[in-house]
């Protein structure tokens, strides 16, 4: 490929327009056409924007003489939305019609377009046919991109309602979505979470009235808010922007609060978010809820706080662990004596000594016992 220095503009912008893209459609799915023309289908569309572009990545421009057909159908129940953004082709004769389910042509331009942003249109049942026709003239620069979303009516607006969250997705809509809502359907919904959880949201369709008319920017006429909480202080949400909105998050605590107010001068198609309720992460939260000396464990609706190895306390407190002894002066172990039964030691050379004593005695009794009978018998 030759640089050439009077290309720079254009290269210029085209980097610019790839920066609008990106930050406009994060998520681009890339659409191919079959040259004999046959229909491709692209179905299950749901709450959420999906973007497609054509051609794809690294193609250079429209094919020359093609007709390409991509049918776009939403989920069962709902009804499709689709927005062509971006459109760009140097041929008077390439030609873009939208066609309803039924065959009929919703709406049709012819080139040359210039990076146009076209209106969207809403399906009156759950598809839409995008056709592309194009002429022997091209250019690396031709493109276009689309953005589907599908939704329905949640029944919540208009009016004052209070919504408790669940852990399921659930959908608020303004009233009549998609279809123009009522110019008196004001709407103020509270929705709360369980104890101990937040409500996250995705903000995935927004399209009220704005002032200068044009879609995707930033000054609404109708007034549609959202705010962190369930009082109206801390916003989260003032914007007009169409199919990506860009905006989602959670609550701090376990209320969020949407309010919609039409001016009455003219409906427009109105919101679509999406919500459920999710655990709180006290533990990461900025100011942490345990000691500094603890670890903190996350569970559902709560949290608990443990000391650390070397720590003691509720978790909430804790105190390094002491440990205190009283010094004690050694002394020399004493040996343990089995104690034995006294016993009589027999000396073989005190037994004679013994007998002869024992024997003196007995003479010198018989010898007083004779005395004793001799004097009675005198005397008688």
């Amino acid at each position: 490929m030759n640089f050439r220095v009077q290309d720079l503009p254009y290269l210029f912008l085209v980097a610019c327009s790839i920066v609008h893209v990106v930050y406009l459609l994060p998520t681009i799915t890339d659409l191919t056409c079959p040259k004999d023309g046959s229909e491709i289908l692209i179905d299950g569309i749901g709450f959420e924007t999906q973007s497609f572009r054509f051609p794809p990545t690294g193609s250079a421009g429209f094919p020359k003489g093609w007709t390409c057909n991509w049918k776009f159908k939403a989920e069962p129940g709902l009804r499709l939305l689709l927005q062509l953004i971006d459109v760009t082709a140097v041929g008077d004769d390439d030609e873009i019609n939208i066609i309803n389910s039924d065959g009929s042509v919703e709406d049709t331009d012819t080139g040359p377009f210039s990076d146009d942003t076209f209106e969207y249109w809403v399906a009156t049942d759950d598809s839409f046919t995008v056709q592309l026709i194009t002429d022997k003239v091209g250019s690396d620069a031709e493109r276009f991109l689309i953005n589907t979303i599908a939704g329905k009516d949640s029944g919540t607006c208009p009016g004052t309602k209070t919504i408790s969250a669940t852990d399921n997705v659930q959908l608020l809509t303004s009233n009549n979505f998609p279809d123009p809502y009522e110019s008196d359907g004001v709407c103020d919904v509270k929705i709360i979470a369980d104890e101990g959880k937040s409500v996250h949201y995705q903000l995935t369709f927004n399209n009220v009235e704005n002032d200068s008319r044009q879609k995707n920017l930033g000054a609404c006429r109708d007034d549609f808010k959202i705010f962190d909480g369930s009082m109206k202080e801390n916003k989260l949400y003032d914007n007009c922007a169409l199919f990506h909105p860009e905006n989602g998050g959670q609550s701090s605590e376990r209320a969020l609060r949407i309010l919609f107010a039409p001016d009455g001068f003219e409906q427009e198609t109105g919101f679509l978010i999406l919500f459920s309720q999710k655990d709180i992460d006290e533990c990461a939260q900025e100011t942490e809820p345990c000691d500094t000396n603890a670890e903190c464990f996350n569970t559902d609706g709560s949290f608990r706080c443990e000391c650390k190895e070397g720590f003691i306390g509720d978790g909430f407190q804790c105190d390094q662990v002491t440990t205190t002894t009283t010094p004690t002066t050694p002394t020399t172990p004493i040996t343990p004596t089995t104690p034995t039964t006294p016993t009589t030691t027999k000396d073989p050379k005190r037994l004679p000594l013994i007998l002869t004593s024992l024997g003196t005695a007995a003479v010198a009794s018989g010898v007083g016992l004779l005395v004793l009978l001799f004097g009675l018998s005198t005397n008688g």
